[in-house]
Protein backbone atom coordinates (compact mmCIF):
# COMPACT_ATOMS: atom_id res chain seq x y z
CA UNK A 1 0.00 0.00 0.00
CA UNK A 2 3.06 2.36 0.88
CA UNK A 3 4.59 1.58 -2.63
CA UNK A 4 1.76 1.92 -4.60
CA UNK A 5 0.56 5.54 -2.18
CA UNK A 6 4.54 6.61 -3.57
CA UNK A 7 4.51 5.79 -7.06
CA UNK A 8 1.10 8.02 -7.40
CA UNK A 9 3.16 10.56 -5.70
CA UNK A 10 5.81 10.35 -7.94
CA UNK A 11 4.02 10.30 -11.28
CA UNK A 12 2.11 13.79 -9.81
CA UNK A 13 5.06 14.78 -9.33
CA UNK A 14 6.89 14.17 -12.40
CA UNK A 15 3.94 14.93 -15.19
CA UNK A 16 3.88 18.70 -13.63
CA UNK A 17 5.26 21.68 -15.51
CA UNK A 18 5.30 25.12 -14.81
CA UNK A 19 2.55 27.24 -16.79
CA UNK A 20 3.23 29.74 -19.00
CA UNK A 21 3.42 33.50 -17.70
CA UNK A 22 0.07 35.29 -18.13
CA UNK A 23 -0.06 37.43 -20.78
CA UNK A 24 -0.75 41.47 -20.12
CA UNK A 25 -3.82 42.34 -21.43
CA UNK A 26 -3.37 44.92 -24.55
CA UNK A 27 -6.62 46.50 -23.69
CA UNK A 28 -9.74 46.91 -21.43
CA UNK A 29 -13.08 44.61 -22.76
CA UNK A 30 -15.02 46.96 -23.86
CA UNK A 31 -17.84 48.22 -21.87
CA UNK A 32 -20.99 50.36 -22.67
CA UNK A 33 -24.01 51.52 -20.85
CA UNK A 34 -26.96 49.79 -21.94
CA UNK A 35 -29.15 51.21 -23.97
CA UNK A 36 -32.31 49.98 -22.11
CA UNK A 37 -33.13 49.73 -18.60
CA UNK A 38 -35.80 47.30 -18.69
CA UNK A 39 -34.98 45.35 -21.32
CA UNK A 40 -31.96 43.25 -22.60
CA UNK A 41 -31.35 44.15 -26.69
CA UNK A 42 -32.27 41.25 -28.84
CA UNK A 43 -29.27 42.06 -30.87
CA UNK A 44 -27.15 40.50 -27.70
CA UNK A 45 -28.20 37.36 -28.84
CA UNK A 46 -29.04 34.02 -27.64
CA UNK A 47 -28.24 33.32 -23.96
CA UNK A 48 -25.64 30.66 -23.16
CA UNK A 49 -25.36 30.50 -19.39
CA UNK A 50 -25.77 32.07 -16.00
CA UNK A 51 -23.61 32.98 -13.61
CA UNK A 52 -24.95 33.88 -9.62
CA UNK A 53 -22.68 36.40 -7.60
CA UNK A 54 -21.83 34.18 -4.21
CA UNK A 55 -21.30 37.15 -2.70
CA UNK A 56 -24.36 38.96 -3.38
CA UNK A 57 -27.04 36.84 -4.29
CA UNK A 58 -29.59 39.03 -5.97
CA UNK A 59 -26.83 39.84 -8.58
CA UNK A 60 -27.15 37.56 -12.16
CA UNK A 61 -24.38 37.75 -14.97
CA UNK A 62 -26.86 36.59 -18.14
CA UNK A 63 -24.30 35.47 -20.73
CA UNK A 64 -25.20 35.87 -24.25
CA UNK A 65 -23.70 34.74 -27.93
CA UNK A 66 -24.02 37.15 -30.74
CA UNK A 67 -24.50 36.30 -34.47
CA UNK A 68 -20.77 37.56 -35.02
CA UNK A 69 -20.07 35.17 -31.84
CA UNK A 70 -19.04 38.11 -29.22
CA UNK A 71 -20.10 36.95 -25.67
CA UNK A 72 -21.92 39.89 -24.24
CA UNK A 73 -22.66 39.61 -20.07
CA UNK A 74 -25.69 41.72 -18.53
CA UNK A 75 -25.42 41.98 -14.75
CA UNK A 76 -29.28 41.57 -13.24
CA UNK A 77 -30.72 42.38 -10.15
CA UNK A 78 -32.96 40.25 -9.68
CA UNK A 79 -34.77 41.92 -6.44
CA UNK A 80 -34.52 45.17 -7.11
CA UNK A 81 -35.20 44.55 -10.86
CA UNK A 82 -32.61 46.50 -12.57
CA UNK A 83 -30.10 46.24 -14.98
CA UNK A 84 -26.33 47.17 -14.04
CA UNK A 85 -24.72 50.64 -16.15
CA UNK A 86 -22.40 48.84 -17.14
CA UNK A 87 -22.49 45.91 -20.53
CA UNK A 88 -19.37 44.18 -21.20
CA UNK A 89 -18.98 42.86 -24.79
CA UNK A 90 -16.01 40.65 -25.42
CA UNK A 91 -14.91 39.98 -29.31
CA UNK A 92 -14.54 36.47 -30.33
CA UNK A 93 -11.25 36.17 -33.42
Amino acid sequence: MVRAGALVLAAGVCGCQKLDEPRARREPLPAESPRFTDAIPLEYGDLVGVTLNPDSPSWAGLWFQGSDRAITVVWVNTTEARIYDQVTSIPRR
